[in-house]
């Protein structure tokens, strides 16, 4: 992970414009599932960079005047890695947050979330039913739960009228 984290930094057309792209963001969820936090907390923060890169500021399809093609080719690639895998990057970041990840991880979940949230509000809204149907009730009870889904809805509606949530 940190090796990634490094070409990310320094080469982010290397790691995001390759082919290896769908492996590369398969390989950092998998990483999401062990159990350690020295590899946890980087995938987090990769997945947080990815997801936050400048390219995905403007809607699909809405090039701004300054956008180059190489951002427009990041967005599509990412958008597209996210079409196929953000079911799981959701399971993997709630599973984890809510089981074995440690506490100094809390603010990329939160950052995490909200990304999505702007950005793939209607896929996230898809996506957290089955993820929480999928967490054990003895992890998070059912009235959690439907506190969370709750919560999200009314974050996701104050975010598309513009309003602020305290």
């Amino acid at each position: 992970m940190q090796l990634l984290l490094q070409v990310y930094d320094y080469m982010p057309e290397t790691l995001i414009l390759s082919p290896s792209f769908p492996p590369i963001f398969q390989t950092i969820l998998t990483a999401l599932t062990l159990v350690q936090v020295d590899i946890n907390y980087p995938a987090l923060d990769l997945l947080r960079r990815i997801l936050a890169h400048d390219s995905l500021i403007n809607p699909p399809g809405t090039p701004s005047a300054g956008q180059s093609n190489q951002n427009t080719m990041f967005a599509t690639a990412i958008r597209q890695s996210m079409a196929e895998q953000g079911f799981q990057l959701v399971g993997l970041v709630l599973t984890g947050l809510v089981t074995y990840f440690v506490e100094d991880t809390n603010s990329l979940v939160i950052t995490i979330f909200r990304i999505l949230a702007d950005l793939w509000p209607n896929e996230l809204a898809t996506w957290l039913p089955p993820v929480l149907e999928q967490i054990p009730t003895a992890t998070l009870s059912l009235p959690a739960k439907s506190q969370f889904l709750s919560d999200f809805g009314r974050y996701v509606m104050a975010f598309a009228y513009g309003c602020h949530l305290d």
